[in-house]
C-alpha cells in the first residue's frame, strides 16, 4: 500500500473504525477485487468503493488521506486519493459514501486537512503537495476548487504539517512544507 488510514465512517455510530489501504494492488484477501482501495472490517477485506472504475485494474493509488471538510460539523471524514493509470493524468478524488467524486487533475503525493482560521468561520481545507512538471513541486488548497498557493518550488514537496509557534498564544498556527527544494519562485 502507498497509504493506510484509520477512519470512523459512522462517527458515533455502532460500527467500529476501519482500516483503509490504498495502493497499486488489485486484489484483497480471498482474491477479492478491490482495485486499489480496500477496507479491513471485522477481519475481512472488502472493496473500498462500489464505483471504482474498471480501468483501475491497471491504475495505482499514489497517495491517500482523510479530509473532514466541515471539521466538527455533521459531515464525516472522507477518504481522499490520488490515482493514475496508463490511460490518463493523475486525479485527486474523494469518497462520498461509497462513490468516488473527482476533485482535481493533480499529482498530489501528500494530503493535510487543516482549518487555517481555527475556530473562525472558514471550513477545513484540503492541502496537497503536488509533483509538477520538470520535477518541480507545488502546494495546492482545495475548498470548493483547487488553487495553487504561492509560487513553484525548484524540486519536489513531499511533506506538509502545521505548527503553532506559541501554542495557546495569539499567533496563529502555520503551514510548513518539506522536500528537496531550495527555492520558491
Amino acid at each position: 500500500p502507498t497509504g493506510v488510514v484509520v477512519a470512523d465512517l459512522d462517527d458515533a455510530g455502532p460500527t467500529p473504525p476501519v482500516i483503509i489501504a490504498a495502493g497499486s494492488f488489485r486484489r484483497g484477501g480471498r482474491n477479492l477485487d478491490v482495485r486499489g482501495i480496500g477496507e479491513f472490517v471485522a477481519g475481512e477485506w472488502r472493496p473500498g468503493s462500489t464505483d471504482t472504475p474498471a480501468f483501475w485494474s491497471q491504475a495505482r493509488v499514489i497517495a491517500s488521506g482523510l479530509w473532514d471538510a466541515d471539521g466538527a460539523g455533521p459531515l464525516l471524514p472522507q477518504l481522499v486519493v490520488t490515482s493514475s493509470s496508463f490511460f490518463g493524468a493523475p486525479e485527486v478524488t474523494r469518497r462520498v459514501g461509497t462513490q468516488l467524486q473527482f476533485l482535481a487533475s493533480l499529482n498530489a503525493n501528500e494530503f493535510l486537512a487543516w482549518d487555517s482560521d481555527g475556530t473562525g468561520p472558514e471550513p477545513t481545507d484540503l492541502f496537497m503537495s503536488v509533483d509538477a512538471a520538470s520535477l518541480t513541486g507545488e502546494v495546492w488548497r482545495y475548498r470548493t476548487s483547487a488553487q495553487r498557493l504561492g509560487g513553484v518550488f525548484d524540486k519536489y514537496v513531499s511533506a506538509l504539517t502545521t505548527w503553532d509557534p506559541d501554542a495557546e498564544g495569539p499567533q496563529p498556527e502555520r503551514l510548513f512544507v518539506g522536500g528537496a527544494f531550495t527555492t520558491n519562485s
